[in-house]
């Protein structure tokens, strides 16, 4: 006998001591558990679900949605977070919601105490607060961002979107066309930017 039969011989010899059986397929140990999979970290924080948001991003001078996971329920407040990052594997795609110097958002949804007695029970539109920065954008870079916002929030409420400032006076936002529009703009008035 060699010395690669001898040493395979006892290997065989010394699992069958230990109460290991030799078998052609993999068997269960008794008295082992598998993990539970519905334990809070395999799903994610207990009590939020996820779900996905169909979010406005710029490509080349044109508007494209992209499905996002986002927690649910979705409003127009977590919707505006979500224009503020490209998804991974985007290539291509810009956002323009971002201060490029200071990454503060261009766009944000007033907080409802400050909201005042033009809050969104007395009016229909969704109310957008843009900031001081969004004014040094190019016309077309404003337009995209506009259309951006406008886009990604009516696919969570079809109601029109008007743009104020940070005291909330009503603001007049540019459209595709090169107009200015001193009310609330609609879905329909940036979807030639698709």
């Amino acid at each position: 006998m060699n010395g690669r039969a001898l040493v395979a011989l006892c290997l065989v010899l010394g699992m069958t001591g230990c109460g290991v059986p030799m078998t052609d397929r993999a068997e269960p140990i008794s008295g082992a558990r598998r993990p539970s999979t519905s334990s809070p970290t395999a799903s994610g924080t207990a009590g939020t679900s996820t779900g996905a948001a169909t979010v406005w991003f710029v490509d080349n001078g044109r508007l494209v949605p992209r499905a996002v996971p986002a927690p649910s329920p979705v409003t127009s407040a977590s919707a505006l977070g979500l224009l503020g990052a490209v998804p991974a594997g985007a290539d291509g795609l810009v956002t323009l919601i971002a201060d490029p110097l200071g990454g503060a958002p261009l766009a944000s949804i007033p907080a409802p105490a400050s909201a005042g007695p033009s809050s969104p029970s007395s009016s229909p539109a969704v109310q957008v607060e843009l900031s001081p920065t969004f004014n040094e954008l190019t016309g077309q870079e404003q337009v995209l961002l506009i259309g951006q916002v406008v886009l990604t929030l009516t696919e969570i409420d079809p109601a029109p979107v008007s743009f104020v400032d940070a005291a909330l006076a009503p603001l007049s936002v540019p459209l595709p066309d090169g107009r200015l529009r001193d009310g609330p703009v609609t879905r329909g008035d940036y979807i030639s930017l698709t």
